[in-house]
């Protein structure tokens, strides 16, 4: 199973669930109270039998969230959660070409401070991409992203990506290194290159999963599931400096809490909201 999670204006969060048959599940929660109905989630022709190897969902300041989800295929699709709930179905992201559909193994999205999107994936080809939503819908092209230390491509088994207040946002990923690496791409759409925060206990942070999100304050609080099975937690200050790793315990303060999947969302109070799937 997989999980994503979104952070809503009202101090409500959305969550999608990826269930053992890739069904895709949507349900939300306010504060710590029970979660509410799973809902499937139905495909583009309207099947509930759709079924998806990835997902990402990011909330918006109206209201609304935007969903995107790779399919067993490798198409990529996108949808609008409206702000009463309602599911207008998913539609293919546009590939390279004006007929062709985007293909991805991984997708990641973010909502930014003008209403626009920015989605970040690995290809077909296995190298990393990057693309805008615009506010109105319109789909800029996919721009690919070097790598680290002059690498033509980024490449790598997870990435995911946080909008930020000021309008840049920032990338997190792990690259087929199993090194967690971090960027920021600037408001004016320019990038400063991969660098890999300080580990735990080393000179880089080894991670089997990864989440990333911008805080109100212009700090971002990344969670990774590192290489001895545990969730463990940080923040990028605003100045680009990094605290240390700390480890995040399980339910009821289990602890070690083993996990295969973390994600984490901002709310607008300045907390946080994390969801992790044990391995056992």
């Amino acid at each position: 199973m997989q999980s994503a999670v979104a952070g809503m204006a009202d101090g409500s969060v959305v969550l999608l669930g990826i269930a053992p048959d890739n069904g895709l599940w949507l349900t939300s929660a306010r504060g710590a109270a029970t979660l509410g109905p799973w809902q499937r989630v139905a495909g583009p022709d309207g099947s509930t039998g759709f079924a998806v190897r990835e997902a990402d969902i990011a909330a918006f300041p109206d209201g609304t969230c935007q969903i995107v989800a790779t399919a067993m295929d490798g198409t990529t699709y996108h949808q609008q959660r409206r702000a009463d709930g309602g599911l207008p179905g998913f539609r293919a992201v546009p590939g390279p070409t004006v007929t062709s559909r985007w293909g991805a193994t991984k997708v990641a999205i973010t909502a930014m401070p003008d209403g626009s999107a920015q989605l970040l994936s690995y290809g077909t080809d296995g190298a990393m991409y990057h693309c805008v939503r615009g506010r109105s819908g319109t789909w800029a092209p996919w721009g690919r992203l070097a790598g680290h230390n002059g690498a033509a491509t980024f490449a790598g088994p997870a990435l995911a990506i946080t909008g930020m207040p000021d309008g840049s946002s920032q990338v997190l990923a792990i690259g087929i290194d199993g090194i967690v690496h971090h960027q920021l791409r600037r408001p004016d759409g320019s990038w400063t290159g991969f660098r890999a925060p300080r580990g735990v206990t080393t000179a880089t942070m080894g991670a089997s999963a990864i989440g990333i999100a911008g805080m109100p304050d212009g700090s971002a609080q990344v969670v990774a599931v590192g290489l001895d099975g545990r969730v463990w937690h940080n923040v990028r200050r605003p100045d680009g400096s990094w605290t240390p790793f700390g480890r995040i315990p399980g339910p009821n303060g289990r602890d070690p809490f083993p996990a295969g999947q973390v994600r984490i969302a901002a709310l607008h109070d300045g907390t946080t909201h994390v969801t992790a799937i044990s391995t056992g």
